[in-house]
């Protein structure tokens, strides 16, 4: 886009220059002096206006790919830090299986009887 632009700029300027000379020219005057100064001041206003509006184009651009450079260091230097690595959450333990499954007995099978057991 911005190539374009200067060209149309610069084509429009030109398109007006060869203008005003033909125009001096056809007047048959003897100033071709002071068209001659006055065409070489306006080339040298375009082309400086030129020169400053595609320095500056060219620091934006510079400005924006420094940034972006210097995010990426500084957010690859973060992702490498062992602090944001933490371990994961550990799973459920499995169940610890009962280790005597047997129904529950007396330990002396009648050796005292099942009523004196009993308090009064």
């Amino acid at each position: 886009m911005n190539a374009q632009y200067f060209g149309q700029k610069k084509m429009n300027f030109f398109k007006t220059l060869t203008f005003l000379v033909l125009v001096m020219a056809a007047c048959n005057t003897n100033d071709d002096a002071l068209i001659q100064r006055k065409v070489a001041e306006k080339v040298a206003e375009f082309e400086k206006e030129t020169a400053e509006s595609c320095k500056n184009e060219l620091f934006a651009t510079i400005d924006k790919m420094v940034d972006s450079i210097l995010l990426t260091e500084a957010t690859g230097s973060l992702s490498d830090s062992l602090a944001r690595l933490k371990p994961g959450k550990p799973g459920q333990p499995a169940d610890i299986p009962a280790i005597d499954s047997a129904a529950v007995q007396p330990i002396f099978k009648g050796a005292l009887p099942a009523s004196s057991t009993r308090r009064r």
